[in-house]
């Protein structure tokens, strides 16, 4: 099978508007959102502080991929959202882009989080491997939404 003509378009802040009800709608369709807003992401988007680009195959649109750069103990590129709707594998193709682009902005790592299970069987033939395990802590607002008390 030949390999598809692909790539990542970079859609600018500025150009957001005229792509946005397409990315508010793959958005919407995300299961476990893992505690964001779909507004949450368009402001971030507007502020630079997470970039959008287009998942184009054969000249059709399949989806996107939202990245945002993250500091800390190691610089890392986080896919914050990864949208397909095509029957291409996104990551497998678009791996290596954005490699580059972690290391254009040198970062050491590329990261992704997901509340999907089916992406803790598959994430290890992209080269992922788990490194972060969340413990949750109790609140107010959290017992609310759970009806939960905390163990003692």
């Amino acid at each position: 099978m030949p390999i598809p003509d692909r790539k990542l378009e970079y859609i600018a802040p500025a150009r957001l508007r005229e792509v946005w009800p397409k990315i508010r709608l793959g958005l919407e369709k995300m299961e476990g959102n893992e505690g964001w807003l779909v507004e949450d992401v368009y402001h971030s988007l507007m502020l630079n502080e997470s970039t959008l680009h287009l998942v184009i195959v054969d000249d059709l649109y399949c989806g996107f991929v939202i990245l945002k750069p993250m500091e800390g103990f190691k610089k890392r590129l986080h896919i914050w959202h990864l949208y397909n709707e095509s029957k291409f594998d996104v990551m497998a193709i678009f791996k290596p882009t954005l490699e580059i682009y972690a290391r254009n902005i040198n970062a050491t790592a590329l990261t992704f989080s997901s509340p999907r299970k089916g992406w803790q069987k598959v994430a290890g033939r992209y080269g992922f491997s788990p490194t972060t395990y969340e413990a949750k802590i109790w609140t107010q607002a959290a017992a609310a939404d759970n009806k939960q008390q905390p163990q003692a």
